[in-house]
């Protein structure tokens, strides 16, 4: 994971909304964030790890976290977190929540959001929390990426479970827990065997002798159903030979009963063949036109009863006519009277808006008169606020004339606070410049000390001193170590020594005699001095080194003072220039340099005046808002009444307009009547006209369609008496013609043509069938005659044939019995030669079962109680010890290494005491520093290669504060070397001896006012 951005707002101490953009700070890889006590530089790790994961270290859902993690002055709160993973991808974390309107300790529910950055933009994903995308827990997410305050050993002083836990779940080994499929394949494993050998008690009669005879069997039988098969084909083409001759004898006697059956109809066919001969002449002469003489006739005798139907249609039409003309001319009479009715109508109409018009004005003529009151009395209101303000103005004028000027007393109260405010500075400046001495003589005076303690001048160059000095205790340190090697060899020797006795050989020469052996206890004395010499030697080099780390600070601090004096020292000479320019800058007659009181006083009065003015020009502001309201109000009451006037005026006019356009009905009568009266009498008479048009419409197209029924009538009247006319004479030369083809024909009268078409015989179907009747005849005897000669010196005899067939089905039942017998003991070979295949293969399967059975029991044992899980944690935890010893071995200048034991604890191999080994827990307080930063390293480095992440990152809040100066001094050292690295680290700490350390940092400042904000030092405030 490396942090792109993070934005706080409403979090603890951070107010208003603060912005981080992290490029600035990668770029050194080594980056700080530095702040004092309760800046709120924690809380930024906080705000990371409440986005990704909803939980923060030092407050839980039982003690009100909503309401305790806002800011006390925020209503609002807001962290956004973006990243980017080792997938390559850009994620982003928003929490939102809002303080209740009303109630100010509650805080409602906080709203989760997580985002994907896609083509730009910022695709909503379904998770809340980012452990599936980083693939680490809260807990280790803290143990590896961001380390809080008090948690930066815990990794080295976790228990053996938990640390397996730990990298359980950091490195995905629940993939090595086998056990279960290890015991799902076991039981899997021996329901299959328990199957097989189900199946092999099925096959326990198969076997090799048995299947050997059955094929002796099987080929005797073979033999004899061959010797039969034989015979019975040749009975077979026998009765086949029989077959065929009964064959030909059936087929000769079915001809000869077909002949004679066809022969008993040929008569019949002959007299059809007649009937059809004269049917068809008929159809050709007679047909068409006796069908045409019935058309006539019909045709005639429709024309007929058409001339009856339009003789009484015509009689009643006329009657009907004659009605309606009676009746259109006594409505056309009241027709005509429309006009006065619909004049009657309109006067009615103009009564209704007399009569409202008289009312209207009636009422208006009472609201001019209320108006004139309204306007008299809104005038003489604002005649009165005029006076008011006219007396309150000449008020404000006496007062403004009474105020001393305020330009010189603000410009003399000016110079009294600047000339303060400059005294204070040159204070202030003495005072830190006094500081800055101090602290110079406190650094001179620690640094005199440690020197003296070393017994050198500080008034020498020391640092060369101190080098020499090293120089000779290593170059010492290496000889001792030279005559340390030669006594263990003496030691070795004096272990050969104790070891001879006379007359036996030596190991070394082979000699036998001894005459001058080794003396054991001097060996062993000049080892243990040589020892003690070397731990004192050590001592002395490790308290030089330390002298040097202690001596390097004080540097550092006395540069610091020294630079930070000169600022001050030029800032207290311009503070003290500036006083001095403002002292002399006081030119006002009448007013003392010295005496701010008169000033004050002053200001005072002019203040109370101003405060007496305000009060009068809000009276007057107020009077002169009366003021407006009077005069609208007056001017709205006589707009009002000269508008009631006009209209009052209008709608006289209108009423004169009105009375001149009364036509019919008088006004006395209007005005003797009221309203409902003259509606009832408009609605009466548009009813009436209303009824009389539609009636004069009706009647008028009723009229007129009678007319043009009447024409039609008549004219379809002739056209039938003449259509009837030539129906006639057609007719009668029909039967003229009809006459003369009877004469002509063989037809005695025209009734035997009727009865012979009226048979309506089916010509083409009839000489078909008359046709196919005479070629069956004709086949039929050619048939009967070819039989004939086939069997001409042939006999068949019905009894002997019998006899062979019955004789030739016997023997098919004895050799399909054969068959039979031949086919089931061929089946029943191949089903035993089956089934040993089966079974010699179930065996083989059995055997392979049985196999792996034993192993997966083998594999059961190793997995069980995670025991396998528990050793691949072991190679790991190995491997990140051997990490983290490449750079633990250089921070203790090949002093001390981490190792695991067989418990998978840590422990110590101290090479300063001949490389023996001693718990972790006993390392120094930087020691612990150095080996918990390298285990945090390699597993940081692990997860990246895990990953497969180009970067690595971590956050360390660690309390540098709780460290002396010689285990500060070991941090300094330890982070000096990750600037070499390939991985990015940032340090939060209230320390300022790291600002020095560190090029790149965010400094953090709590504001009581503003809340936190956050400034790189690269940036200018």
């Amino acid at each position: 994971m490396i942090p792109v951005s993070l934005t706080i707002k409403g979090l603890f101490s951070y107010q208003k909304e603060q912005t981080i953009y992290f490029d600035k700070l990668l770029e050194g890889q080594l980056f700080g964030i530095f702040g004092s006590v309760g800046s709120g530089k924690s809380s930024i790790l906080e705000a990371i790890a409440f986005a990704l994961y909803g939980e923060i270290e030092r407050l839980h859902l039982r003690d009100d976290r909503n309401y305790n993690m806002m800011n006390l002055k925020s209503d609002e709160l807001l962290i956004d977190f973006v990243f980017s993973n080792f997938d390559e991808q850009c994620y982003r974390f928003v929490v939102r929540g809002k303080r209740h309107g009303k109630k100010f300790d509650k805080v409602n529910t906080f709203e989760r959001s997580a985002y994907l950055q896609e083509n730009g933009h910022w695709k909503p994903l379904a998770v809340t929390t980012a452990e599936q995308i980083l693939g680490l827990s809260y807990e280790n997410f803290r143990r590896t990426i961001i380390i809080p305050q008090g948690k930066f050993q815990e990794f080295l002083q976790l228990t053996d479970k938990a640390r397996t836990d730990m990298l359980k779940d950091i490195f995905q080994l629940d993939k090595f827990e086998f056990f279960q499929q290890t015991t799902s394949l076991e039981r899997k494993n021996s329901e299959a065997m328990q199957r097989l050998a189900g199946r092999l008690a099925a096959f326990e009669e198969v076997n090799t002798p048995i299947i050997d005879q059955a094929k002796e069997t099987l080929k005797a039988e073979e033999l004899q159903l061959k010797a039969l098969s034989d015979e019975l084909i040749r009975k077979e083409q026998s009765i086949k030979t029989l077959e065929q001759l009964k064959q030909l004898f059936e087929e000769r006697h079915v001809a000869a009963a077909y002949v004679e059956k066809l022969q008993d109809k040929e008569q019949e066919y002959q007299i059809i063949r007649d009937r059809l001969g004269d049917y068809e002449f008929c159809l050709r002469h007679f047909k068409a036109d006796l069908q045409r003489l019935d058309e006539l006739a019909l045709g005639i005798q429709k024309r007929e009863d058409s001339l009856n139907d339009y003789q009484h249609r015509l009689k009643i039409c006329d009657t009907q006519l004659m009605e309606q003309q009676q009746e259109f001319a006594t409505v056309t009479a009241k027709y005509q009277t429309i006009d006065t009715l619909i004049q009657k109508k309109q006067d009615y109409q103009i009564g209704i808006q007399l009569l409202a018009l008289k009312e209207a004005i009636k009422h208006l003529t009472n609201r001019i008169a209320k108006g004139k009151d309204f306007v008299d009395r809104a005038q003489k209101d604002r005649i009165h606020r005029e006076k008011i303000g006219l007396t309150l103005k000449e008020k404000v004028k006496k007062k403004k004339d009474a105020k001393p000027d305020i330009t010189v007393l603000s410009a003399i109260k000016s110079w009294f606070i600047q000339t303060e405010m400059l005294e204070k500075n040159a204070e202030n400046s003495l005072s830190a410049l006094n500081q800055a001495d101090d602290a110079l003589t406190h650094i001179d005076q620690l640094r005199d000390e440690m020197l003296s303690q070393e017994h050198i001048n500080s008034d020498t160059p020391y640092h060369e001193e101190l080098e020499k000095r090293e120089a000779a205790l290593e170059s010492q340190l290496e000889l001792l170590t030279q005559e340390m090697n030669h006594a263990q060899l003496q030691t070795k020797l004096g272990d050969l020594v104790a070891a001879l006795h006379d007359g036996e050989a030596c190991p070394l020469c082979g000699s036998t005699t001894h005459p001058k052996m080794m003396i054991l206890e001097d060996v062993e004395q000049q080892v243990k001095t040589l020892k003690e010499k070397e731990n004192k030697t050590r001592e002395a080099l490790k308290a030089l080194q330390s002298l040097r780390r202690q001596l390097d600070i004080l540097e550092v601090e006395r540069s610091s003072v020294e630079k930070n004096k000169v600022g001050l020292t030029e800032k207290y000479q311009t503070d003290k220039e500036s006083l001095q320019q403002q002292l002399a800058s006081f030119s006002w007659e009448g007013y003392d340099s010295k005496n701010s009181t008169l000033i004050d006083e002053q200001l005072n009065n002019y203040k109370l005046i101003e405060d007496e003015i305000d009060l009068l020009e809000e009276e007057i502001n107020a009077n002169d808002e009366l003021l407006k309201k009077t005069t609208a109000d007056r001017d709205q009451y006589e707009a009002a009444v000269r508008k009631i006037i006009e209209e009052e005026r209008s709608k006289a006019g209108s009423l004169q307009l009105l009375l001149g356009q009364l036509k019919v009905i008088p006004i006395a009568e209007i005005e003797s009547i009221d309203f409902k009266q003259l509606e009832e009498k408009i609605l009466s008479i548009d009813n009436e006209c209303s009824a009389i048009n539609h009636r004069y419409e009706v009647l008028q197209q009723e009229l007129l369609e009678q007319q043009q029924l009447k024409l039609a009538l008549e004219t379809r009247f002739q056209a039938v008496i003449e259509s009837l006319s030539a129906e006639k004479e057609r007719l009668a030369f029909m039967k003229e013609q009809v006459q003369r083809t009877l004469n002509n024909s063989k037809f005695a009268s025209l009734k035997e043509v009727t009865d012979l078409l009226a048979l309506d015989i089916q010509v083409e179907e009839t000489r078909n069938n008359m046709e196919r009747f005479f070629q069956q005849l004709y086949n039929a005897k050619d048939q009967y005659n070819k039989l004939k000669d086939k069997t001409a010196g042939l006999v068949f005899e019905e009894e002997t044939f019998i006899r062979q067939l019955e004789d030739y089905q016997q023997f098919r039942e004895i050799v399909a019995q054969a068959q039979e017998t031949y086919v089931a003991s061929k089946s029943n070979l191949e089903r035993m030669i089956n089934q040993l295949e089966q079974k010699q293969q179930l065996q083989k399967d059995l055997q392979q079962l049985q196999q792996r059975a034993n192993n997966l029991n083998t594999l059961k044992n190793l997995f069980k109680g995670s025991g396998f899980v528990s050793y691949i944690s072991s190679v790991y935890l190995q491997q990140l010890c051997e990490i983290a010893n490449r750079r633990f071995y250089k921070l203790t200048q090949q002093q001390l290494r981490l190792e695991v034991t067989d418990k998978n604890e840590f422990q110590v191999r101290d090479y300063l005491n001949d490389g023996k080994t001693r718990l972790a827990k006993t390392l120094s307080g930087g020691q612990i520093f150095q080996a918990s930063l390298s285990l945090a390293l390699a597993l940081a480095e692990s997860i990246q290669q895990q990953h497969k992440a180009k970067q690595n990152f971590f956050f360390l809040d660690e309390g540098f504060g709780s460290l002396d100066k010689e285990s500060l001094a070991v941090a300094f050292d330890t982070l000096k070397t990750l600037r070499n690295e390939h991985r990015i680290v940032g340090i939060i700490s209230h320390v300022e001896e790291l600002q020095q350390e560190i090029d790149v940092f965010l400094q953090v400042k709590n504001d009581p006012l503003h809340g936190t904000k956050i400034k790189g030092n690269w940036e200018s405030y």
